[in-house]
Parts: C-alpha cells; sequence; structure tokens
C-alpha cells in the first residue's frame, strides 16, 4: 500500500512498515494542513524550522514560504497554486515522499525549551530512521502539540532545497546581528 493510499488513516504504520504522513483530521474542513506541509518539507530537505519555535502550525513563517515555494519551483507546479486539499502541490509532496522511501535516517531536534517532554528532550541530536522510530514507536512532531522536528541526514541535492536552506540561513545570521 503506498503512502497515497494509507495517508488519510488516523492510525500509524505498522513498525517497520512503509512510513506514511497521515493526515490530520482538523484537515477535513478543507482548508490546508500547516503541520503536515511543514513536516513533508522538513523530510525532503526543503525547510528547517526556527530552532527558537521549533516546529508550528505557522503559515506566515519566512522559512515555510521559501520552503514551500522552493519546492513548488523544482516540481514545475503552476504559479499561485495554494496547498490544501486536492492541490497540485499536494498531490507533488504525497508522490516526493512516495519516492523518498522509509529507508531515509535522520536526526531528531528539539526546540530546547523548558516546554519540551522530557522524553523528546532526550532524543535531542539521536539518530533514527523513517522505518524505525523511537522506542514508542513517534516520530518527532507525532506527539500532540510536539515542536521537535527532523533533520535528514541527506537532504535534497536539488538547487531549489539548497536555495531554501540558504534563504533559512541568511536569515539566522540578520537575526543574530541583531542581538549583538
Amino acid at each position: 500500500m503506498s503512502i497515497r493510499e494509507q495517508r488519510n488513516k488516523d492510525e500509524k504504520p505498522p513498525r517497520g512498515g512503509i512510513v506514511c504522513m497521515p493526515r490530520r483530521p482538523k484537515s477535513q474542513d478543507g482548508l490546508p494542513d500547516i503541520l503536515w506541509y511543514k513536516q513533508a518539507l522538513n523530510r525532503l530537505g526543503y525547510y528547517v524550522p526556527d530552532e527558537e519555535s521549533g516546529m508550528t502550525d505557522d503559515a506566515r513563517e519566512a522559512g515555510y514560504r521559501d520552503a514551500l515555494h522552493a519546492f513548488q519551483r523544482a516540481q514545475n507546479v503552476p504559479f499561485g497554486d495554494a496547498p490544501g486539499p486536492g492541490s497540485v502541490t499536494e498531490r507533488k509532496l504525497t508522490e516526493a515522499l512516495d519516492d523518498l522511501g522509509a529507508a531515509e535516517r535522520y536526526i531528531w531536534r528539539t526546540a530546547g525549551d523548558g516546554k519540551v517532554r522530557h522524553e523528546h528532550a532526550l532524543r535531542e541530536g539521536k539518530i533514527y530512521s523513517w522505518n524505525d522510530p523511537s522506542d514508542d514507536g513517534e516520530h518527532p512532531g507525532d506527539d500532540y502539540n510536539c515542536r521537535c522536528w527532523a533533520e535528514p541526514l541527506n537532504p535534497s541535492r536539488h538547487p531549489w532545497a539548497a536555495w531554501a536552506r540558504k534563504q533559512q540561513a541568511q536569515r539566522d545570521a540578520a537575526r543574530v546581528q541583531t542581538l549583538e
């Protein structure tokens, strides 16, 4: 069964089976599930969350917009295609996740503040794979209100993914300069 066939299910895939990114129930209202898009773009190497806030559902975040734009350019998605259920962007993201496969590995990252769950703080910096999750069977961001994310060990080599990461690095550098 492909990810496309599994993604509308609320249950997690069996351990060691195919990895999917299930659609959250709140997206059934026809609005895009921003967190799902961020997690998908993160897994593909286009998006890295802000280290202070972690993975959130804020659609106004510049890094998310850059990553979405870079992915859409790389996949030749028509200009103006708004992400949402049934959109070309969503279909292309799902196809790219199918092609990625479950063998990819990632580093567990947290927001690093006092709100991080103890179990998640213990996972910070450890390497997992999509088909062999943590002891409780979760991946970063799976738990309710979890702001953790997966840092891909082999981010996408596509030039637009590199562009999105460069934009994020420039924003990070500018933030550091304003703090000094």
